[in-house]
């Protein structure tokens, strides 16, 4: 799984960020921290972010890889009304 989290103070960037990692099938946390069962290496999707991000040397994108182990485990205090098993791709989306 992988964490990718971004501080960008560019709005038409941070907005055009936003819309590649849904497109990929990256779940949001918040509005700027995503989490994704596939590489973004392998999605061509990192390639693609740092194209955007070429011109603007301030603005930052971070990746990390984590377990799904780490993530199902991770401790939340208020409202969060994703299915985490669902986000880590143990079930599917049909499932009754």
């Amino acid at each position: 799984m992988y964490l990718i989290f971004y501080d960008i103070s560019d709005d038409n960037l941070r907005v055009r960020v936003h819309r590649l990692l849904k497109q990929a099938g990256y779940e949001p946390l918040q509005y700027s921290v995503f989490v994704g069962i596939f590489s973004p290496d392998s999605l061509g999707l990192w390639q693609k972010i740092q194209r955007l991000l070429d011109k603007t040397p301030t603005e930052k994108v971070f990746c990390l890889k984590i377990s799904k182990e780490n993530f199902k485990n991770m401790r939340l205090i208020g409202n969060f009304e994703e299915d985490f098993d669902y986000i880590c791709g143990d079930k599917s989306s049909l499932t009754f």
